[in-house]
């Protein structure tokens, strides 16, 4: 089963303790942080500026990244689709990895 952490901004899940192995974050987006979803998912129900589920979403995963593993990169877990802890896969691989379980687009935030 993949990790699926919060982080803190500065990279660490705030536990105090130091990681015998480097944690290397390399999403899809191309980002260390989150960019955040695509303008046009951020819309709601098509209204300007009304708060959808997607915008609701947007608030929460920026800090949920979850762990590919095979190579045990980590990845933002709204880059990949997975919003929440409850959405997570039994298993996780990254696009690398696992080129068929992924498929890729490119927006103007990554």
């Amino acid at each position: 089963m993949p990790k699926v952490e919060p982080k803190d901004d500065d990279g660490d899940d705030g536990d105090g303790e130091e990681e015998e192995e480097e944690e290397i974050t390399r999403c899809v987006c191309g980002h260390q942080d989150y960019p955040g979803m695509p303008a046009p998912a951020l819309k709601g129900n098509g209204e300007a500026g009304e708060a959808g589920p997607l915008k609701i979403y947007q608030e929460d995963t920026g800090g949920l990244f979850i762990q590919c593993d095979k190579c045990k990169v980590w990845q933002h877990g709204g880059c990949v689709g997975i919003m929440d802890e409850a959405m997570s896969p039994e298993d996780y691989f990254c696009e690398q990895c696992r080129t068929d379980l992924h498929t890729v687009t490119n927006t103007a935030t990554g």
